[in-house]
């Protein structure tokens, strides 16, 4: 309903260079693009390898997911990344892989901070919250981590809801809501008592939206997560022990945390700006 694409598909680099689609810029961005972590090789596709050097490349909060890559695709992602007339990447280890590689970049917000809490909650259902709850949102496997969760409710006196993209999720703890639409997800996160995640992009939604959250970090790839905190002064919101139930105590501040996003938003729009106007 929303996103608009071509009609035509590609399945491989190839066909890309076979057919390469018409554009003014090609833009890379955002999320984990520059990782391994989906088919477990760089995929050159990413670092739009099947363009001629000629055309115009960008880059929007580009991400490499992790602190660092392999030794082996140095050579190639340095390579790619030259053939860049600018780049801009999300998190503060992310420019440092580009500066260990001889790479200037820039670093701005993830593309979900460029819209504010009026844009986002045109799309979130005008319904009544019956109960009050304690909302998870869980991709990694942990078991300590539904633990948690279900006595962190348990002593908050609260409901206890889960929203997932997988079925399989169904046998942890809590009301289980499977894949809702993205108006309804953002629902359940502006009206959770408190928001319990593993997620970026669910923190970066619960600050967007002022939801009072819980990180607890994966065991890889939680360099996005502790940037964007370090961002906005709240380290103190990953949990360090899960016998800690009084983290969420202290209310997060959030008419400070809204200065901070305004004032960095201003700052990525003036540079995506730039970068499509040069």
């Amino acid at each position: 309903k929303i996103v608009k694409v071509t009609d035509k598909e590609y399945n491989s680099e190839a066909e890309l260079k076979s057919d390469i689609p018409k554009a003014d810029i090609y833009m890379t961005g955002s999320d984990q693009v520059w990782n391994t972590v989906v088919c477990g090789e760089i995929d050159p596709v990413y670092f739009l390898s099947f363009l001629p050097k000629k055309v115009k490349k960008i880059a929007y909060a580009a991400s490499f997911g992790g602190a660092s890559v392999e030794e082996k695709n140095k050579t190639r992602i340095k390579s790619w990344l030259k053939e860049y007339n600018k780049i801009t990447i999300r998190e503060n280890s992310g420019i440092k892989i580009a500066s260990e590689l001889g790479i200037h970049a820039e670093q701005v917000l993830d593309p979900t901070f460029l819209l504010d809490k009026n844009e986002w909650e045109k799309l979130i259902p005008n319904r009544k919250c019956d109960e009050k709850y304690v909302l998870v949102y869980q991709l990694h496997p942990n078991k300590q981590f539904d633990a948690y969760a279900k006595e962190f409710a348990k002593r908050k006196g609260l409901k206890l809801y889960r929203v997932s993209h997988c079925f399989h999720h169904i046998v942890r703890s809590g009301k289980f809501i499977c894949c809702p639409p993205v108006g309804e997800f953002l629902w359940y996160i502006k009206n959770a008592e408190y928001f319990l995640t593993d997620s970026f992009h669910g923190t970066a939604f619960s600050i967007g939206l002022n939801t009072q959250f819980v990180d607890i970090l994966p065991k890889s790839y939680s360099e996005r997560i502790s940037s964007i905190l370090e961002l906005i002064g709240y380290e103190n919101r990953i949990l360090k022990s899960y016998d800690d139930f009084k983290i969420a105590e202290e209310k997060i501040d959030f008419n400070r945390v809204n200065e901070i996003i305004s004032t960095e938003r201003k700052k990525s729009f003036d540079i995506l700006k730039d970068m499509i106007g040069d």
